[in-house]
């Protein structure tokens, strides 16, 4: 099966490398009384109130999780692949 130039731009390297760029270079969106001076108050802010922020309580069991999902990744190979993707979106989620 053959992908697309799209998909192929999607899994290079030069993809990754415009996200990384883009976080730098866009700046967050507010719709009253937003100055440009407070963009660094306003990220403090947001990820001091995150969702993982309650969550902390419950890392060393993610961990743990995680750590068991990469040793049945190894053992079991291709089989257990599909839910190793589930259970890393899943962590990302949670932590992004």
């Amino acid at each position: 099966m053959t992908k697309s130039r799209f998909e192929n731009f999607l899994t290079s390297w030069k993809f990754f490398l415009l996200l990384v760029l883009l976080q730098f270079l866009l700046m967050p969106v507010a719709t009253k009384g937003f100055k440009f001076e407070a963009a660094g108050d306003l990220i403090f802010y947001t990820l001091g109130h995150a969702f993982i922020m309650d969550m902390y309580p419950y890392t060393v069991y993610f961990q743990i999780v995680m750590i068991l999902t990469l040793v049945a990744v190894i053992v079991w190979r291709g089989k257990f692949g599909r839910c190793f993707m589930a259970i890393a979106g899943c962590f990302y989620l949670l932590y992004a």
